[in-house]
């Protein structure tokens, strides 16, 4: 992927240059990297659909394009885009997986970025862990290694706190319409233009809105993590 300089070609047969999303190679290959089945760039930059990923139907052979955002590593910024196989939630699944994708060198010289990435429950505390471990390959050589561990819980409404979740949310949303109720009862007297020369109304609209942006955030998580759910099930 880089010229190698003519003092140092009787030593140096290989030259890998470092990374760059414009360097990312985005073709659909074979089993073992044989030969590309499609360009998959020419693909992308057309105004053909490139499906997405879906762990009952994929290849490792073949790139995935991913919009979200990927991770920080040692050196520069990794996106979340390649290519990936699924090692299994079972010991001997992720076991016999490991030893296929050896044996089919599915990780080579031209490999930048490994993300390994799993998740654990705990029921006793209502937890997830999910774990991002990143071995990121220089184009130096070697291996840094950076490793990212998230506890989360995504069950809202479990176990002997559900009540007291829902009654805090109920109290939360009360207080939101008092707030802006009494704002109200402000503005009305004195008209909009003096309610806003004032800081501590432009302080209190701050609030309202930070309030309404958080509701609004709550909610989508709980969408999207009861879609999730719904996947795995």
């Amino acid at each position: 992927s880089c010229e190698t300089h003519p003092l140092f070609v009787d030593l140096i047969n290989d030259c890998r240059a470092h990374f760059t999303p414009d360097s990312e190679d985005r073709e659909l290959y074979n089993a073992s990297w044989s030969r590309p089945i499609v360009n998959m760039s020419a693909l992308l930059n057309s105004s053909q659909t490139v499906k997405e990923w879906s762990p009952s139907n994929y290849s490792p052979w073949h790139f995935y394009p991913d919009k979200s955002v990927g991770m920080w590593g040692h050196t520069k910024m990794l996106p979340s885009s390649g290519y990936i196989w699924v090692l299994g939630s079972m010991y001997e699944e992720a076991k016999y997986s490991l030893a296929e994708m050896v044996n089919a060198r599915w990780l080579d010289a031209r490999t930048r970025a490994l993300f390994v990435e799993w998740t654990t429950y705990n029921a006793n505390t209502n937890l997830f862990c999910v774990v991002t471990f990143l071995m990121e390959t220089p184009a130096s050589g070697g291996m840094l290694k950076l490793p990212e561990v998230q506890a989360v819980r995504l069950h809202r409404y479990a176990a002997n706190y559900k009540l007291f979740v829902v009654i805090r949310e109920i109290l939360f949303v009360l207080a939101l319409f008092f707030v802006m109720y009494r704002e109200y009862l402000r503005y009305k007297p004195i008209g909009f233009r003096k309610y806003l020369s004032d800081k501590w109304s432009l302080l209190e609209i701050a609030i309202i809105l930070n309030c309404y942006v958080s509701a609004g955030l709550y909610i989508y998580r709980y969408v999207i993590t009861k879609q999730l759910f719904k996947q795995m099930r």
